[in-house]
C-alpha cells in the first residue's frame, strides 16, 4: 500500500508524541518482538526533556524495548540516571554527531529534526521501509559492543570497517 505520510510542526511535537505513545507501543509489539530500533540526537532530548521523560514512563511504552544508537552527551547520562530499564543505548562513535532522531516503531518510522529551525516531526507509515529498516539496525546493534567502563569506544580513527 501506499505510505502514509504526516508533518508534524514544532509547536505541535510534544503533543504528538505524547499523545500517539500507545498507538505507536502497540504496533510495535504486533509486528516483531517489541524492540523499537533508532538513534537519537541529543538535541531532541535537551529541548523534549520533559516530553521523554513523559513518553519513556507511559505504561504501553515501558511494554516495548528501546534499543537505541546514541551520541555520548551530558544528556545522555542525565537520561540513564533515570533508569528507564526498557530503554538501553549503545554508542557508535566517540564523536560521533547524529543530525536528527530516527525511531522505528513496528510500522512506522519517525523522524525528528531539532538541530535547526524549523524544528519538525516526520512520521511514516510504511510496512516495508520500516521492515527494512528494523534489519539494518538490527544488524548495527549486534555489531557494537556493549557500554560498560571497561568498553573502549570507537573513534573514526580506529574503525576497522574499511
Amino acid at each position: 500500500s501506499v505510505p502514509k505520510v504526516a508533518l508534524i510542526p514544532e509547536d505541535q511535537i510534544a503533543e504528538h508524541m505524547i499523545s500517539q505513545a500507545p498507538r505507536l507501543a502497540e504496533d510495535a509489539l504486533k509486528f516483531g518482538d517489541g524492540t523499537v530500533w533508532g538513534f537519537t540526537d541529543a538535541t531532541y532530548v535537551q529541548k523534549y526533556w520533559d516530553t521523554v521523560q513523559q513518553f519513556l514512563a507511559h505504561p504501553k511504552i515501558k511494554q516495548v524495548k528501546l534499543k537505541l544508537i546514541g551520541e555520548r552527551s551530558e544528556t545522555e547520562t542525565l537520561l540513564a540516571q533515570n533508569k528507564h530499564v526498557h530503554r538501553q543505548v549503545k554508542f557508535w562513535y566517540e564523536h560521533f554527531d547524529f543530525t536528527c532522531s530516527m525511531w522505528i516503531f513496528g510500522t512506522f518510522v519517525i523522524l525528528v529534526i531539532t538541530r535547526q529551525r524549523p524544528y519538525y516531526l516526520l512520521e511514516i507509515h510504511d510496512e516495508v521501509l520500516a521492515s527494512n529498516l528494523r534489519l539494518v539496525f538490527s544488524g548495527l546493534w549486534e555489531s557494537l559492543p556493549e557500554p560498560n567502563k571497561n568498553t573502549p569506544t570507537l573513534s573514526r580513527g580506529n574503525d576497522r570497517r574499511g
